[in-house]
């Protein structure tokens, strides 16, 4: 019984610190979108960097002083995968 318990502590700590399973993002509830990430966190999850500036967006705070460009289309603006092309 001992052993399974280290067994199993030892893959805990293996998954959380060196694979890092253990740095998920925060969400939280929101009247008009359903859920978002919260605001002003950063980290890495499963070696990939994540931040959030203070709007909850996975960019970089974003600079009045610029223009800004609306883009609008599916899931490749908003960062999900690449579409495969098909021979």
């Amino acid at each position: 019984m001992v052993v399974i318990l280290l067994l199993l502590a030892g893959t805990e700590v293996a998954l959380r610190k060196v694979w890092g399973f253990g740095n998920m993002p925060l969400y939280t509830a929101s009247d008009k979108w359903e859920y978002m990430q919260s605001p002003n966190q950063q980290g890495v999850r499963l070696g990939n960097k994540y931040y959030n500036n203070s709007y909850g967006m996975r960019s970089y705070e974003i600079d009045d002083g610029k223009a800004h460009i609306l883009g609008l289309g599916d899931s490749v603006i908003h960062g999900g995968v690449q579409p495969i092309k098909m021979a």
